[in-house]
């Protein structure tokens, strides 16, 4: 296994403005991002990359890169809020944020074997008290939220893999966990993203 840092970083993909289909621009929100993450995350520097969907459409999306590979599930939310309150808004739906995990491989081996044989993956760790009686009493996590590549219960810690993708843990599937966490009986104690690296054998 190569001896590879994961980080995590926190992304805005609507911060920087873009084109509206009404010819106009959307609104510059890269001050307020900026200013909420360096309140509430351990920012280590902000950069941008084009969207990862629709570059031409949506432009740059503005970057966090944090200097830690665990973030507390209350701390992303204390930055959210403070986001929204600087934006105005109430509903931390509308937040366009997530959470990405990077790598510090390209410092080490070139840039196509990094490529070809790693994958960071994102993992939500959940702290419990009591028991578990079955793996079906988490069945409202795994059924409703879709992005769920694996459910891992441990002695003490639910351990779950998202499966990726351009849009990485976004704002909206954080919220969704949240509400099915509730749903279930465990006795959720904290919950904490981190990222882990994966190689392919």
């Amino acid at each position: 296994m190569l001896s590879i840092d994961c980080l995590l970083t926190v992304k805005e993909y609507t911060a920087v403005p873009s084109p509206t289909i009404s010819g106009g621009m959307s609104a510059d929100r890269t001050d307020e991002f900026r200013q909420a993450a360096e309140e509430h995350l351990p920012v280590d520097a902000f950069t941008f990359d084009p969207h990862p969907v629709q570059p031409d459409l949506f432009g740059d999306v503005m970057k966090a890169e944090l200097d830690t590979d665990r973030l507390p599930l209350n701390q992303y939310l204390e930055f959210v809020d403070g986001y929204a309150r600087l934006l105005g808004v109430e509903d931390r739906r509308i937040i366009n944020t997530g959470i990405d995990a990077r790598t510090t491989i390209e410092n080490r081996v070139p840039r196509p074997l990094a490529e070809a044989d790693v994958v960071v993956a994102i993992l939500i760790e959940m702290g419990y008290s009591g028991k578990i009686t079955s793996k079906h009493q988490l069945n409202p996590i795994e059924e409703s939220l879709p992005w769920v590549a694996d459910l891992v219960v441990g002695e003490d810690t639910i351990q779950i893999q998202h499966h990726g993708g351009p849009n990485d843990f976004v704002n909206e599937q954080v919220l969704d966990l949240i509400e099915a966490v509730e749903v279930t009986s465990a006795q959720i104690e904290n919950i904490v993203v981190t990222c882990k690296i994966v190689e392919r054998i």
